[in-house]
């Protein structure tokens, strides 16, 4: 894990995330490429599934968000997929 001022970077050998803080509305951005995971219905998966979470738990979260998927994960289980912004909010800043 990695800070800055504007934000913080966070990595996995299947993942990394982007973190920016803002004070204007959370918002999430994805990039799972053709070549992290093969198969578009599995990467439409992963999509809707972090979506999901993401539209569930938005007010808990801050800033803007990207998750960048680089390899694939070993089962696509919901609990396996979000396991990013579950690894994000369980490292959450204290509030300013």
């Amino acid at each position: 894990m990695r800070h800055k001022e504007q934000g913080r970077i966070l990595r996995n050998r299947h993942f990394v995330i982007y973190q920016r803080y803002t004070d204007q509305t959370t918002r999430l951005g994805l990039s799972i490429s053709k070549k992290a995971i093969r198969l578009a219905v599995k990467r439409n998966r992963v999509k809707r599934c972090l979506r999901e979470y993401f539209r569930n738990h938005q007010s808990q979260m801050t800033g803007d968000i990207i998750v960048r998927w680089t390899k694939a994960p070993k089962d696509y289980h919901f609990q396996t997929i979000v396991q990013p912004l579950l690894r994000l909010e369980e490292m959450r800043e204290p509030q300013r």
